[in-house]
């Protein structure tokens, strides 16, 4: 069982059409950080992305993130398919609120 406890920055470049971000795993000096439950760990990670308005309605994504399972390597592939969901689920709400916020740049 993986729990998540992280902390994000957001940069919002509406002219520029683009969102940056940087999120990593919460220190425990954190105010909101919070121990994982009995029986849960918590691996380390570092994530990056860029989001860049392409014309109109297209959005390209470069993300890059590092995960430390130490704690978790009996099982990498089922670690490996709950990370992965949480990212790509992760990555699908993010491009959809870029698309909210319209963030196209002006073509001329």
């Amino acid at each position: 069982k993986i729990d998540i406890c992280s902390e994000a920055w957001r940069f919002v470049n509406e002219k520029g059409g683009f969102i940056a971000d940087f999120m990593r795993s919460a220190d425990k000096a954190a105010q909101f950080h919070r121990e994982p439950l009995s029986g849960y760990t918590r691996p380390q990670l570092v994530i990056r992305n860029f989001w860049a308005a392409c014309g109109e309605g297209h959005t390209v994504l470069l993300s890059f993130g590092r995960f430390r399972l130490s704690d978790i390597a009996e099982q990498p592939s089922a670690v490996g398919a709950v990370i992965g969901r949480a990212l790509l689920e992760d990555i699908i709400a993010a491009s959809l609120r870029v698309k909210e916020l319209d963030l196209q740049p002006e073509v001329k």
